[in-house]
């Protein structure tokens, strides 16, 4: 048995490796598609040369927070998005950010930290990923560092009470349910109006003013944001000081969306995707559809089959030894009895 057991396993293997390849061209299959083999844009330098003369300060003044909502369909319609999220986008706001703001000066707080310690927010990093996702560069760790030293070491809030901050106040507003409630349904096919979207975002804030973001994207004007504004201290909502409208002379007004233009709030539905898998496996060869779709189990259960007959044959050879000794074993007691009692 013992060179018959490795004769099996020696057939198993080449199978498994099989599999194993099998799994790799359908993980890669599954990939979002890049657009040239050129490696992904680095993410620019965060701050600008350290002053040692001048160094940051630990507090800086600033009179409101704004709390940035993403709407994951419009930041994965950019070219920029490579992570395997976009291929299926949760349908909800995710975190952008929650930014110090002064309305007082031009100069924005920032960089007044360049420490980042991801060890201490170890222990909330799952509800990070789930509701502070990357969606164009896939590391969410580098994400959160940016947003921390840009933004969140001017907050005059702690590294770990930032981010549980930013979680709790991510949680405060349903945007899609008030949306919905106005009657605007996410649709890459429909538009709406202006302020049919602005009323129904400042009803989820209980009617205070929020900022929309929007952007260029589907050969349309999509949504890309939502800014809510909070108290410096306080963390309640409140008006946002001015509403974002297109400035041509007023480059920080870059990325507001346009009163005159109907907003599309993109969505590619779950169902429409199957649907389209359906179709395109239709149209497919049957070698071809056997090969993608179905070879990846037969191996799974032949692996299994081949694996459950292994270990019958060892159990019964097994047990055929053991019963095959045992008269050999009864006679050999006998005559050492025999010869005990002679």
């Amino acid at each position: 048995m013992s060179a018959r057991v490795p004769l099996a396993l020696r057939l198993l293997l080449p199978l498994l490796h099989l599999l194993a390849l099998q799994q790799l061209r359908v993980r890669a299959a599954a990939s979002p598609p890049s657009p040239s083999a050129a490696p992904l844009p680095p993410r620019p330098p965060l701050c600008p040369p350290l002053n040692v003369s001048a160094p940051p300060p630990t507090r800086v003044h600033f009179e409101l927070y704004v709390l940035s909502l993403h709407w994951p369909f419009s930041v994965c319609s950019r070219p920029t998005a490579h992570s395997a999220l976009c291929h299926y986008p949760p349908p909800t706001f995710t975190i952008g950010g929650l930014w110090p703001l002064s309305t007082s000066r031009s100069a924005q707080p920032t960089c007044c930290a360049r420490s980042f310690s991801l060890s201490t927010i170890f222990d909330i990093a799952p509800a990070l990923r789930r509701y502070w996702p990357d969606f164009e560069h896939a590391d969410e760790a580098a994400l959160w560092r940016t947003q921390w030293v840009l933004h969140g070491s001017c907050s005059g809030l702690g590294l770990r009470t930032y981010f549980k901050k930013v979680l709790e106040l991510s949680r405060r507003y349903d945007f899609v349910r008030a949306l919905n409630s106005h009657g605007v349904v996410a649709s890459t096919n429909k538009a709406h109006a202006f302020e049919l979207v602005q009323n129904a975002l400042n009803e989820a804030t209980g009617g205070y003013r929020v900022r929309m973001r929007c952007e260029k994207a589907l050969n349309h004007t999509v949504l890309h944001a939502v800014h809510v504004c909070l108290h410096n201290t306080r963390f309640d909502t409140i008006n946002c000081p001015h509403t974002c409208v297109i400035s041509t002379n007023d480059s920080s007004q870059q990325g507001c969306c346009d009163p005159s233009k109907r907003i599309y709030i993109p969505y590619w539905s779950h169902a429409s995707d199957s649907s389209e898998e359906g179709q395109h496996d239709a149209a497919m060869p049957a070698g071809q559809l056997l090969v993608t779709k179905y070879l990846p189990w037969l191996l799974r259960a032949f692996a299994l089959l081949l694996f459950l007959l292994v270990m019958l044959y060892w159990l019964c050879t097994s047990l055929l030894r053991s019963a095959a000794a045992s008269p050999s074993r009864r006679a050999s007691s006998r005559t050492q009895y025999a010869r005990i009692s002679g």
